[in-house]
């Protein structure tokens, strides 16, 4: 990797993100039929806090997991995109969490 870092282009993030939320679809699909049998096959009432927080952590342990490992998720080693720190560096395992907590709440 260069020493100078350049960011991606929009249309490159747009499409990472797409690829990202297709399979985050399917994860939380596979989340909500795991669920069912712990509600008597019923639907989960919606606004369910712990069903949100089941799904902020399905998305959380997918973005953090890829991140942590190689520095891209599936949707970004399509379009050849790697998260680093300012200075260049790969992200850590706290520091990427509290970055994913913080876009999620603002």
């Amino acid at each position: 990797m260069s020493s100078e870092l350049v960011p991606a282009s929009l249309f490159r993030r747009l499409a990472a993100a797409l690829y990202d939320s297709l399979i985050l679809i399917a994860l939380f699909m596979f989340f909500s039929a795991a669920v069912l049998p712990l509600t008597g096959g019923e639907a989960v009432s919606p606004g369910n806090p712990w069903f949100r927080a089941g799904l902020l952590l399905v998305a959380m342990a997918f973005f953090c997991g890829f991140w942590l490992r190689a520095g891209q998720t599936l949707g970004m080693r399509a379009w050849r995109l790697v998260v680093r720190r300012q200075d260049g560096g790969p992200v850590a395992g706290v520091r990427s969490s509290l970055d994913y907590l913080r876009q999620v709440a603002a």
